[in-house]
C-alpha cells in the first residue's frame, strides 16, 4: 500500500513534470510564432504595395472615376470583404462595374457642402411647430 506521504510525493513529481512539459511547448510554440512574424509582415507590406499600385492603375485607366476616390474605396473594400483571399486584380475587374454604377447613380452629389433647410419650421398633417 502507498502512504499519504508517497502518494503526496508521487503527485507532487508528475505535476512538476507536466508544468515542464507544458512550458516546453509553450516556449516553442511562442518561438515559432516569433519567428513567423517577419514572414507575415514582409507578405503583408508586399500585398500593400502590390495593391498601392494596381489602384494607381486603376485610376491611369480610369480617369472618370478619379474624383470619386470614396465610392472607389468603398466598393473595393466591399468587394475584397466578401472575397477574402482573391486576387486584387480580380476584386478591380469585378469591382469595376459596381463603382461605374455608384457614381452613376450618386457620383454627382456634392459631398463636401451639406444642404440645410431654410425654413425651420415642422409642418405635417397636424398643424405647424
Amino acid at each position: 500500500m502507498i502512504t499519504p506521504e508517497e502518494k503526496e510525493e508521487i503527485l507532487n513529481e508528475l505535476g512538476k513534470r507536466m508544468e515542464a512539459r507544458l512550458l516546453t511547448a509553450i516556449n516553442e510554440s511562442s518561438e515559432a510564432v516569433l519567428l513567423a512574424i517577419p514572414g507575415i509582415i514582409s507578405k503583408v507590406m508586399m500585398e500593400a504595395s502590390s495593391s498601392k499600385e494596381l489602384v494607381k492603375q486603376f485610376y491611369k485607366d480610369n480617369p472618370e472615376m478619379v474624383r470619386n476616390t470614396d465610392i472607389v474605396a468603398s466598393v473595393l473594400q466591399e468587394v475584397e470583404g466578401k472575397n477574402p483571399g482573391k486576387q486584387y486584380t480580380k476584386i478591380i475587374e469585378e469591382a469595376r462595374p459596381i463603382i461605374a454604377e455608384r457614381i452613376k447613380r450618386i457620383g454627382s452629389m456634392d459631398m463636401t457642402r451639406p444642404s440645410r433647410p431654410t425654413d425651420m419650421t415642422f409642418k405635417d398633417d397636424v398643424g405647424t411647430l
